[in-house]
């Protein structure tokens, strides 16, 4: 489940978390109006990319196993 909630999180350019409303709106409609992206006097910057925190993980290993020598 977890997982899920990942996998649907959208992060905006300043890596705030877009609300998950916001965030739906906005893969339904593609591109808004900036006034669309202001939720709680907070607006949020395009462009929007979610994570892939496996992919990051396997890349960090990766690189101080490299800096350790292993």
């Amino acid at each position: 489940m977890l997982q899920k909630y990942e996998r649907d999180a959208l992060y905006d350019a300043n890596g705030r978390q877009l609300p998950g409303k916001l965030a739906s709106d906005y893969r339904k409609k593609g591109a808004v109006k900036p006034e669309d992206l202001t939720n709680d006097g907070v607006t949020y910057v395009e462009p929007f990319v979610g994570v892939n925190r496996e992919h990051d993980m396997e890349l960090a290993h990766k690189h101080f196993s490299r800096l350790m020598g292993v």
